[in-house]
Parts: structure tokens; C-alpha cells; sequence
């Protein structure tokens, strides 16, 4: 039986799911600003049960969210000021848990009110770590549950109680390519069709136009076929959502259902992604928009503009095959709080604000509204749907889908072992095997499951209460200088732990941390509190918004300036000042796939390459075969960016004053280029900024199609890897002087002093101390020579040198100096 690929990955999207990390981007996050009316809360509310101040806890997954909710933090205090909001990052816990229930017991011991993810909500030990909130809904005069969408509540199959209240409601619907519809002369779908009438119309959309080119009927959810198992098992009578010890699979009507299931997959009438391809959303997007693709789950977003109309269509009834998973996060009561009643207010507050992404064009909005009704009102959500997605049926079929479909999803009420199992019988006939064999397969399987719950010992049932902990307080040091420190959101939690380590090894300085969302040319003035110090995009120094810190430095033994490479300093100098410290830097590269290399025979590259010898070996590396073609070279992030670097390493000065088109060596530079891409490379047209070419070009990469490709995250604008390559190799940039592989190098973080502090001593002290620790490193290397901070950041670094080894941008690495 061949390796099941498709089943696990949907586990891990649901896994991602049940941590707190939707598998669907652009969740919407509440706002307070000019930009969006806020619905005040109601004069009327339940009382705390006590006249004291009370402070509870409230956790986001995001660090980011913190920019958002503080606004409304302080706007609730003012209104309610016996109530105090302590926001906490639960983002740990989602990255490091292993199950749902593992999550709703970090989350309820940690926080007293929680936005998590709703699929984990209905887990079974929702009634253990989660405040059934019926209660204090009806304990509230104010608080109108008419006003709320169906679905909006989450209540729990178990005990019908209600255990979370969703900020966004997920629509669930399909999408069609209307060309496609209208070539094959079908009806525009009904909100009564069926399975069987989906089924049928994704046959007649399945079309052979060439081995790359198919067109296939229906695609599920992020290129899955899950939806379409789950239709055809279920009309088959089989129920998927009960216990394992109740199903029974291996009966007639059940392998009909698989056959029937797998020749609708092998016919292409439903998309089944190649096992040897990793699986993007950027890949699944181009099938659609090169129109192979006649009828898809909305989920898979298309925020650009398609070259066809596309109109919508709900699922077919029963629909839950649509609900596979719910992506929305909810807001949850701890069943350990302390204080219910003010976690309550909290809660009422926040569901009556509303979100900024649904003001934003596209897809993203369409699948979820606002839980109130007044929000959706407030905010035209419906007036302007049509107009936002492009898609003039939209609203139609939104507003059908929501008020039909409140069922749970699908994943978070089946037995998954069970499911895995089923997946394999699906699998198994794929490559050939009988329906009835590897039903029989999955039959005695099942039966195995079942026996060995039977027979092992059941886990001791928790019993201490469950109780939210206070959160931890750094305290200052008696006498200690506290400077606020800004960072970017990504870097805060990691950049909290370098903050942690450095009051543990000194007492003088206290180092507040205020996470910003600006990471560059912010302006220091208006942030509250004002920051001492900042860490923040490079772009160019600008002496109005950072100190220099060459007193600080001149008067300072401890870091001398060669610590630094002269030519990364230099970029933070200006008229002998210094303005800051570099951070870390991105180092552009050439990767390439060793494979390829050793299996034409070629040299891989080295140090001293020129431009000839990379095109050289791009030119040996390709190979014209088309049913399997090589590239020499591919790109794999924007166009324009790595043109400028072709056009630097051949000497031609691009300031604008300075071009002159008809030069003839510019000629040639540009037409060695355009030799380049147009013998090694499969890119066809110049792509500029467009992701079309660089997508195509990954999904090759991926799949070991290609020989060479350069990278560098913020000086060639890489897009996201898809690569599934065992090794990946570096070597640096072919051709050049030193002169201009110095312009190469690009700072993407430095360490800054704002001139209006007080405490710029204790500033140069915490800046000295960052500056050597690689934490925080993320998307770049470490700046300074010093060999520790080299070998803390690239652990496979080989004994006896000085060279770092690992990718330097966090992705796969090999053993390859860069």
C-alpha cells in the first residue's frame, strides 16, 4: 500500500487548527480606531458580586493582538473601572501543544477569558476546563441573544452546554469557474441539489488537455478530497461521527461507496493532489486561476482578480461534508476564574465590537461575518459583499448557507484513528486494490482499535481544580534604571527571554518591553510609553529619530567597533556619527540542489564563480525533456530585484540619472539576462512583481526540477518555500567585485537610541548586551565577528572554523558554507 500523504496533512492542518493556528489566513482582529465605530457596551450589566477592584486575565494567541486589544482594554476600564484587564500571550501554549484538550487545560489554568480556536471547543473535556456560559447569558438583561447569527454559540453535543461564543461566524460554500459551467451547458447549481448532482456536474466538468493541463470537476478543501468521502460514505448510510465500536465498514453498500469514491477521483471529477508535490495554497490558487479547476471549496482564497467570472454556490444538504473543520476563534470563560461575573463583561464588551478585515477586499471576508447582527448592519457587511468579492451572487448564497448550515464541524465530533483508517481503504483502492479487500483490511483494523481501548488501562481522571494562575511579575531591582524598550511584534517573546536574562545577570537596568507593529520609521514620539530604545527595520538612518551613539561608544572598552564588518556599520554611519548597531543582516545566496549537480557531473559552486561560470552551468544543468525537465536556474521570488543584481554584477549604475538605455554595454547586460532565463529557466515573460512565474518556479524547485535559484528574504523578496528537497546547499553570489558583494548585504534589524531619553547609559548597556545574543534571530544572521554568537546560531557549524553552515534564513540547511 502506497504512503498515505493526503490524510496526514489534513491532520496537520487540523492539529495546527485545534492549537489556535487556523489554517486559513486573515483572521479578523478587533480594532479601536477613527476608522471603525466601536458598539459601546450597554449601560445596564450584571453586577461583580463585590465592590473591590478585580483584575482578570485575558489571552490572544497573537503577540500582535495586543496593538489591537489595548485600545479596548483601556476603553472597558473606563467604563468599568472596579475591573482591571491583564492581557497574556498564549501563543506558547498553542505552538507546544499536543491536542485540544491539552490546549482548553494551559488555556483555562492560564487565562481567565480566552479567544482560542472554536474546533477546539468541542472537545470532550470542554466541560472540565471551560465555563458553561448559559448563566451568565441569562443573568444578563442586556445581553439580546436575538442579535446573534445562527451558529454563533457553541454549544457543546454532549451536555448542550454553551462554552464559547465565535467573534466571526464561518460561511461555508463552494465557488465555480462560470466558463467552465456554461462549456458544458450545465445549470447553474440550486440550493437543492444534491451530492449526486455535484458529483455528476464535476464529471461532465473533468476534461483531458494534456498531461499538465487536466481540467478537473471538484476540489475540496485545500486540495483535499475529504469532503467527497465524507458524502459518499454518508449516502452509503455509514455514520463517520460515531464511535469506533459502533461503525461497521465492511458491508456492500459501503465498498460500492468507495468505488463509486474512486473512480470519481481517478476520472478527475474530484482533485486529488499528487503525493509527490507539497501542498500550497499558492499552488492551488494557480490551478484555478489557469482554469483547471471547475468547482472548489471557498476556502481556498483567491484575493485576486481571476481572468473569468466566478460565481457561488451552496453546498449541497446535508452539509456536513462542508463543515470539515471550523477555522473562527471564539471567546471562552476558564472554568477556573475567580471571577466570572467580570470575565463576563469582558466577554459582552468584546462581542460588541467590530473586526477591520471584513472593511477589505476579498474572499477572506466573504467566509465569516460578524456574530452580531447589529455589527454585520454596522458595517454594510451585506450592502457591500457583492462589490468587495466580485461575485454577484454572493450574498445570495452567504445568506443561505448561514442561516442552514449551524452544524459542528466535522472533525472536531469524529474518531480520528477511525478516520485514519478509512482514509487507508481509500488509499488502498487507489492503487488497486478491491473495494471489498481493503474494506475487510479496515474492518479488522477498527476491530483492533476498539479491542486495545478495551484492554488498556484508561488515564487517571484529573482531579485537582482547576484554578487560573496569577501571572508572573518581573519585579525591578531596588535602585535598578527602567528604559521601555519597543520590538516588533514577531521578535517580543523572544527578545522577553533575551530581556529575562539579562535581569537575571545584572540589577542596574530593568528593561520594559512595548511591543509595536511598526518595524520601521516609526515615529518615537507617539507611542505609549514612549520608548527609551528600539529595535526596527533598517532602511536609512535618519538623525531626527535615533541618537548617536558615538559618546556612548568612544567612552566604551567593552565592544570594540571592528565587533561589527565595516560594511554594515557603515550603512547605520552619516558625517562621523554612529545612529545605531546592526542587528542581524540578510545574506542573499545561491542554493542549489547538489542532486542535480552530482548526477550531470558538475562542479558545485565556489567563492571565485564569475557570471560565466554560473551561466555556464546553468546552460550543463538543463536538460530539454518534456515529459521531465530540468532548469539550470529558476526564480523563486520577485523578478525585478534579482534583474537589478544581474545588471549591478555587469556594472551598469541603475540611479535614475544615470541610465542610458541605448548604451550598448546596458544592451548587453540586458540581453545576457534575458539569454539566461530564456535557455535555463522555465520563466517565459518577465514577471516584474507578479507571483504567477515565482510560484511555478517554487512548485519546481520542490520538486527537484530545478538546479539553481538565488535567495535572500528582504534584498530579492523571496516568496514562502514549498521545498521538500533532503538537501539543500549555499554558496554565495557568483560574479562581482568585493566592492559590490559588500551592496549584497542588506541589515534587516538594527539597535536603536531615541533622542528624547533620559536613560541613554542604560540604553547602550541593553544594547550591548542584545547585540550578542541570537535569540531573537529570525529571517537574517547574527551581525558582529564573534565566533560564539556564530556557533549559537548555526549548531552544525563544523569543528575547527568560523564559518556558519546553516541556512541563514531559517529554512532547511545543509552543510554547505554560505
Amino acid at each position: 500500500m502506497r504512503t498515505n500523504y493526503l490524510s496526514p496533512l489534513i491532520g496537520l492542518c487540523l492539529i495546527v487548527v485545534l492549537l489556535g493556528n487556523a489554517c486559513t489566513p486573515n483572521r479578523p482582529t478587533p480594532v479601536a480606531d477613527s476608522e471603525s465605530e466601536q458598539i459601546t457596551a450597554p449601560a445596564a450589566d450584571i453586577a461583580t458580586g463585590s465592590e473591590e477592584q478585580v483584575t482578570i486575565t485575558f489571552g490572544t494567541n497573537h503577540v500582535s493582538d495586543i496593538e489591537f486589544y489595548e485600545p479596548l482594554i483601556q476603553q472597558f476600564e473606563q467604563q468599568h473601572p472596579a475591573i482591571q484587564i491583564e492581557w497574556v500571550a498564549l501563543s506558547s501554549i498553542f505552538e507546544q501543544a499536543n491536542s485540544d484538550t491539552e490546549v482548553l487545560r494551559e488555556v483555562a489554568t492560564t487565562a481567565d477569558i480566552a479567544l482560542i480556536n472554536a474546533s477546539s471547543i468541542y472537545g470532550k473535556q470542554a466541560e472540565r476546563y471551560l465555563h458553561d456560559l448559559t448563566p451568565l447569558m441569562d443573568a444578563d438583561p442586556s445581553f439580546d441573544t436575538d442579535d446573534f447569527y445562527p451558529g454563533a454559540f457553541i454549544q457543546h453535543p454532549s451536555n448542550s452546554a454553551i462554552y464559547g461564543i465565535q467573534q466571526d461566524i464561518p460561511i461555508r460554500f463552494l465557488l465555480y469557474n462560470q466558463s467552465l459551467w456554461e462549456a458544458q451547458g450545465l445549470p447553474p447549481p440550486t440550493p437543492d441539489w444534491s451530492w449526486d448532482d455535484l458529483f455528476a456536474a464535476a464529471e461532465q466538468l473533468a476534461q483531458q488537455r494534456g498531461s499538465a493541463e487536466d481540467v478537473y470537476g471538484f476540489m475540496g478543501s485545500w486540495g483535499s478530497f475529504s469532503e467527497a468521502i465524507i458524502a459518499v460514505f454518508t449516502q452509503a448510510g455509514l455514520d463517520l461521527t460515531a464511535p469506533a465500536d459502533e461503525m461497521v465498514i465492511d458491508q456492500p453498500a459501503t465498498a460500492a461507496a468507495l468505488e463509486r469514491l474512486a473512480q470519481l477521483i481517478e476520472s478527475g471529477a474530484v482533485y486529488q493532489h499528487p503525493a509527490t508535490d507539497s501542498i500550497s495554497s499558492n499552488n492551488l490558487t494557480a490551478l484555478i486561476s489557469n482554469e483547471q479547476i471547475g468547482l472548489w471549496n471557498a476556502d481556498i482564497f483567491i484575493n485576486t482578480t481571476l481572468p473569468f467570472e466566478v460565481r457561488a454556490a451552496p453546498f449541497p444538504m446535508p452539509p456536513q461534508a462542508g463543515a470539515l473543520f471550523n477555522n473562527e476563534d471564539s471567546w471562552a470563560i476558564s472554568a477556573g476564574t475567580q471571577h466570572p461575573e467580570a470575565a463576563w463583561r469582558w466577554l459582552d464588551f468584546l462581542s460588541r465590537q467590530s473586526a477591520r478585515s471584513f472593511s477589505t477586499p476579498g474572499l477572506a471576508q466573504a467566509t465569516a461575518i460578524p456574530s452580531r447582527q447589529s455589527i454585520a448592519e454596522e458595517i454594510g457587511y451585506w450592502e457591500n459583499l457583492a462589490s468587495r468579492t466580485q461575485i454577484a451572487n454572493i450574498e445570495e448564497v452567504a445568506q443561505f448557507a448561514l442561516q442552514q448550515d449551524t452544524t459542528p464541524p466535522f472533525f472536531a465530533t469524529i474518531d480520528w484513528e477511525a478516520w485514519q483508517i478509512l482514509y487507508d481503504a481509500v488509499d488502498a483502492v487507489l492503487e488497486g486494490d478491491s473495494a471489498e479487500s481493503a474494506l475487510a483490511e479496515a474492518q479488522t483494523s477498527l476491530d483492533e482499535v476498539v479491542t486495545a481501548r478495551l484492554t488498556t488501562p484508561s488515564e487517571t481522571a484529573e482531579t485537582e481544580p482547576i484554578v487560573v494562575a496569577t501571572p508572573p511579575s518581573e519585579p525591578i531591582a531596588e535602585g535598578a534604571t527602567e528604559i521601555v524598550f519597543s520590538v516588533p511584534t514577531p521578535f517580543y517573546e523572544t527578545i522577553n527571554m533575551v530581556a529575562t536574562r539579562f535581569h537575571q545577570e545584572q540589577d542596574s537596568v530593568h528593561v520594559t518591553l512595548v511591543p509595536n507593529t511598526h518595524v520601521g520609521g516609526i515615529d518615537t514620539t507617539q507611542t505609549t510609553p514612549s520608548p527609551d530604545c528600539l529595535v526596527g527595520m533598517v532602511q536609512s538612518v535618519e538623525t531626527r529619530q535615533f541618537l548617536d551613539l558615538s559618546p556612548l561608544w568612544d567612552g566604551d572598552t567593552t565592544l570594540p567597533r571592528d565587533a561589527f564588518p565595516p560594511a554594515l556599520l557603515a550603512s547605520l554611519e552619516q558625517n562621523n556619527a554612529v545612529y545605531g548597531l546592526p542587528y542581524f543582516v540578510d545574506v542573499p545566496t545561491l542554493q542549489y540542489n547538489p542532486a542535480l549537480f552530482n548526477a550531470a557531473n558538475v562542479s558545485y559552486p565556489t567563492a571565485d564563480w564569475s557570471l560565466d561560470d554560473f551561466v555556464a552551468a546553468a546552460t550543463q544543468l538543463t536538460q530539454d525533456d518534456t515529459s521531465n525537465p530540468q532548469y539550470g536556474f529558476a526564480i523563486v521570488g520577485n523578478h525585478t530585484p534579482i534583474l537589478e543584481w544581474w545588471l549591478r554584477r555587469e556594472g551598469v549604475t541603475l540611479a535614475s540619472d544615470n541610465l542610458q538605455w541605448t548604451d550598448p554595454e546596458q544592451i548587453t547586460a540586458i540581453q545576457g539576462y534575458v539569454d539566461l532565463l530564456t535557455s535555463t529557466s522555465p520563466h517565459d515573460q518577465f514577471a516584474g512583481h507578479m507571483f504567477t512565474q515565482p510560484l511555478l518556479a517554487l512548485q519546481l524547485v520542490a520538486d527537484g526540477q530545478v538546479a539553481m535559484w538565488l535567495k535572500g528574504d528582504s534584498f530579492f523578496g523571496s516568496a514562502s518555500t514549498v521545498y521538500n528537497l533532503e538537501t539543500i546547499a549555499y554558496a554565495p553570489l557568483p560574479g562581482g567585485t568585493p566592492q559590490n558583494r559588500i551592496d549584497d548585504l542588506s541589515i534587516t534589524m538594527g539597535l536603536h537610541i531615541v533622542p528624547q531619553t533620559s536613560h541613554a547609559d542604560s540604553c547602550w548597556q541593553w544594547l550591548k548586551y542584545i547585540s550578542a545574543d541570537v535569540t531573537g534571530i529570525s529571517g537574517g544572521v547574527p551581525c558582529t565577528y564573534r565566533y560564539s554568537r556564530c556557533r549559537a546560531f548555526c549548531p552544525r557549524v563544523r569543528s575547527g572554523t568560523e564559518r556558519c553552515v546553516r541556512g541563514v534564513s531559517g529554512g532547511t540547511g545543509s552543510d554547505n558554507t554560505a
